[in-house]
């Protein structure tokens, strides 16, 4: 027998008590009874006729919600106190009734919590295996098992195609990210960092390729990919970035960076205009990785004839 849902609607009757006349539904009563022969069978008909004169019988749709299993009388007569409580509440508006009704949710919730705690530990000890424990485990969840595989063949594929259809996924998208670490902002990060992330990078490689990455070679297999080094490509959006900068084409707060170096005195690095200034740092192992520290110093690392392009071209 397949079992009402949660939601499932159905109809009820139902008559307004509170509509009917009292004297006139005791005299029809009265009436009723001097004039029928007082048998018990049609007792009920009678009793039936005259309150549909009074009070007809109406019919309408509600949702029909079963009981959870873990609910109980303890939880019924909590909920039966919260809600005469929260009435009370709504009827006055008192505080010292509010008071109540809070304490009164309180109880309830907290009934609730343990009468589920106790019912689920209960069924998942009982479960005498495995199968068991997971099948309660989806009842529990709202989950349906789906129909079983014909054969044991089709079942083996089919997990067989999802892992692989992830895979090539997986595959396809390194080939094209070629993970997502070469910005600028990851410059100066200590070597020990960017040597895991290079560690990713040569395991990705491997991964595509289909090699062992044990007794592989991995940089032939970088460069097929068009894959730089980790570090490589961090300092070379770091030298386009300041390159930007010095011919006003960067956003301003990078501009606010860096200054270009300035001698006091007659040096033979005057005549490098393109030569930007190194800031004194307090914190070597910070504050040499801000961008206003590291930039200029790599930068200043560049040939004389890079430095003086003037247009970028890509």
């Amino acid at each position: 027998m397949k079992k009402p849902g949660r939601n499932s609607k159905r109809e009820i009757a139902s008559r307004n008590l509170k509509a009917i006349n009292r004297e006139e539904f005791r005299s029809d009563i009265t009436r009723a009874l001097q004039t029928s022969d007082m048998q018990a069978d049609t007792l009920n008909a009678i009793l039936r006729e005259t309150l549909d004169n009074h009070a007809p019988q109406v019919t309408r749709a509600v949702r029909s919600c079963r009981n959870a299993p873990w609910f109980n009388t303890q939880v019924k007569e909590a909920k039966r106190e919260r809600r005469a409580a929260e009435r009370k509440w709504n009827k006055t508006g008192l505080h010292v009734h509010r008071e109540i009704s809070i304490s009164a949710r309180n109880r309830f919730n907290s009934a609730v919590c343990s009468v589920k705690r106790q019912h689920y530990l209960s069924k998942l000890s009982s479960a005498g295996s495995c199968k068991e424990l997971f099948r309660d485990t989806d009842e529990s969840l709202g989950k349906t098992s789906g129909s079983p595989s014909t054969t044991q063949d089709q079942g083996s594929s089919s997990f067989l195609n999802f892992f692989t259809s992830k895979v090539c996924k997986i595959r396809e998208n390194l080939i094209g990210s070629n993970g997502d670490v070469q910005h600028p902002s990851f410059a100066g990060a200590p070597c020990k960092s960017l040597s895991r992330v290079q560690v990713v990078q040569n395991n990705a490689a491997c991964l595509i390729f289909k090699k062992k990455k044990k007794t592989t070679n991995v940089s032939p297999l970088l460069k097929e990919l068009h894959w730089l080094p980790i570090d490589e490509p961090i300092d070379y959006k770091t030298f386009v970035l300041c390159s930007k900068s010095i011919h006003n084409i960067a956003p301003q707060y990078l501009k606010e960076l860096l200054s270009l170096y300035q001698p006091k005195r007659k040096l033979r690095s005057s005549d490098d205009s393109m030569i930007l200034k190194v800031p004194r740092m307090n914190l070597k192992s910070f504050g040499d990785r801000a961008f206003s520290s590291y930039a200029p110093r790599i930068w200043n690392s560049l040939p004389e004839e890079i430095r003086n392009i003037e247009k970028l071209e890509f």
